[in-house]
């Protein structure tokens, strides 16, 4: 009888759960409802699978931590889940049980049962980045005999040489740009709010080629449209699309590659990380705050070094880094 009675209770806090109008008063967004019950009915036909029992048998401790970790092992070896679906799906019964705990003390004494559960760990991505030679093969594709390539091929080496967000490339006026010496550009971001960043001898080269063919007013957009108006966030992506696909013929292995304005960031950050820079010099550089990111990019650098050496800061043909401190803070 009193099992009978937990039977009751149980299918009756399952079925509340799973009440659109109960499920409307959760603070739990649309989408991660339905993985939440997609989840339950996966959880229930392995309960029918591999212990014949259906939802309307089933009480609080048939989802007892044992029995959930042999879920978790189901959906890992027969569904094949990767470990992201997998902790979704913990979340999910986790989620469910504390629900059922407002009703059902037992419920409330497996929920911490459950919480001990670890999640699984998540592999990370290895970070996409390019190689000089991709980057060079890039920045030389535009066509230099149109006004629009002599700005592109400018615009794509600035964003090289300062591991630019495209925000701080379409906000560039020619004001920006400091020619006295090797020359630096300033930048205006939103971490650090402003800095200068010094220009290496190739891109040095490609600004005054443009330049000298935009001559551009002082206030003027440094990479504008025809239009005379700054580029786009849409504009610039577009740019770099047609740069890359002029670039395959000339090194085809790009068209595997996954190239955008954050990936030529990224390839900028470790580039000088793989040169031996301070870790502190490359956020300055990039206009990190935070340190997550930088520890982002050192963990990606090292896994790069691991497979290449460090690359020789005289290397000027092959990879064309020219430092100039003077504009730099002192580290």
């Amino acid at each position: 009888m009193k099992k009978s009675k937990e039977v009751s209770i149980f299918n009756k806090i399952l079925q509340d759960y799973l009440d659109s109008d109960s499920a409307a008063q959760s603070d739990l967004r649309p989408k991660t409802l339905l993985a939440y019950r997609d989840t339950l009915r996966i959880f229930l036909e392995f309960m029918r699978k591999h212990y014949s029992k259906d939802a309307s048998d089933l009480t609080a401790g048939d989802m007892s931590a044992r029995i959930v970790r042999e879920f978790l092992k189901y959906l890992e070896t027969e569904r094949h889940n990767v470990p992201k679906t997998i902790n979704i799906r913990l979340a999910a019964i986790r989620s469910f049980m504390a629900f059922a705990a407002i009703h059902d003390p037992k419920a409330h004494t497996i929920l911490n049962e459950l919480k001990i559960i670890p999640i699984k760990r998540l592999n990370k991505p290895n970070m996409q980045y390019l190689s000089p030679e991709e980057v060079l093969a890039i920045i030389h594709a535009p066509d230099l005999s149109t006004w629009s390539g002599m700005r592109d091929r400018a615009m794509l080496a600035t964003l090289y040489n300062c591991g630019a967000r495209v925000s701080e490339i379409v906000s560039l006026h020619r004001s920006d740009i400091y020619l006295n010496g090797s020359g630096s550009i300033r930048l205006h971001s939103g971490g650090l709010k402003e800095r200068r960043v010094p220009l290496w001898s190739m891109t040095r080269h490609h600004i005054l080629g443009w330049l000298g063919m935009a001559r551009l007013e002082t206030e003027a957009a440094l990479f504008p449209n025809r239009k005379g108006q700054s580029l786009t966030r849409s504009g610039v992506e577009d740019r770099l699309r047609k740069a890359v696909a002029a670039a395959i013929p000339r090194l085809p292995c790009l068209a595997h590659r996954r190239v955008t304005p954050e990936i030529l960031r990224r390839t900028t950050a470790i580039h000088l990380l793989k040169t031996g820079i301070s870790p502190r010099l490359m956020a300055f550089w990039l206009g990190l705050s935070n340190s997550a990111s930088v520890r982002k990019y050192t963990e990606a650098a090292a896994a790069a070094l691991a497979e290449f050496p460090l690359e020789p800061l005289e290397t000027q043909a092959r990879f064309p880094i020219h430092f100039l401190y003077q504009d730099l803070p002192t580290f």
